[in-house]
């Protein structure tokens, strides 16, 4: 089992560094699946440095990966008021929304992850992958 435990300012340089850490702790896992982990945590992680934490570098975002023989479980959290969850996103597709620049993070995660647990006031977003194989393939 391999860990990540972070806490990141709410800069564009903590989301690079935190990102970083992600590639190279995931580096070894199925190549699908690495590159879903990273699209989504950055995901994450830039809603929350910029809507929980309005990019204010003294609050923090909290970053954990667990990495474990059958699923891999991310969680991010942030220092903001929350967030109102709609019970289902906007298609991004239809035509009023398709030049919007927000409103495609949560409709990714239900793509790309197995389960989506939102917690915590909506302040904590936690994402589980399972793993088609062992740590070995």
């Amino acid at each position: 089992m391999r860990r990540i435990d972070m806490q990141l300012s709410s800069t564009f340089e903590e989301l690079e560094r935190a990102v970083k850490e992600l590639q190279s702790a995931i580096g070894d896992l199925e190549e699908d699946l690495g590159h879903r982990i990273v699209l989504l945590a950055s995901e994450a992680i830039t809603n929350a440095m910029e809507h929980g934490n309005n990019w204010q570098p003294e609050r923090k975002a909290r970053l954990s990966l667990v990495v474990s023989e059958h699923k891999v479980e991310l969680e991010v959290a942030d220092e903001g008021q929350g967030i109102r969850v709609p019970r289902k996103e906007a298609d991004p597709l239809r035509s009023k929304n398709r030049l919007k620049d927000h409103g495609r993070g949560l409709m990714l995660m239900r793509e790309y992850a197995d389960e989506v647990h939102v917690a915590d006031g909506a302040r904590t977003l936690r994402l589980v992958f399972f793993r088609k194989s062992g740590p070995d393939g």
